[in-house]
């Protein structure tokens, strides 16, 4: 089972699949607030998210660019 925010985080990776999401946008999405004291929450959110769909590389993430579902892509350029 997943939480609700788990969901919408959910949700918000399946309709931006391929597209990084940074922490402040997906704090705003999920969380409706967009400032640094959320940072934590949202990773948390994510690392939650991650164990409940039983597969952690679902969800790809790149340093200073965020998260995001789908092809291993970033700034254009897919990676193996």
């Amino acid at each position: 089972d997943i939480s609700k925010l788990e969901y919408r985080l959910l949700v918000y990776f399946l309709q931006n699949i391929g597209r990084p999401i940074s922490r402040e946008e997906l704090s705003k999405e999920v969380f409706g607030v967009a400032h640094s004291k959320s940072a934590s929450n949202v990773r948390r959110l994510v690392f939650r998210l991650r164990n409940s769909l039983g597969d952690a590389r679902l969800i790809r993430s790149r340093s200073k660019k965020g998260w995001w579902i789908g092809p291993n892509q970033v700034d254009g350029v897919t990676e193996k």
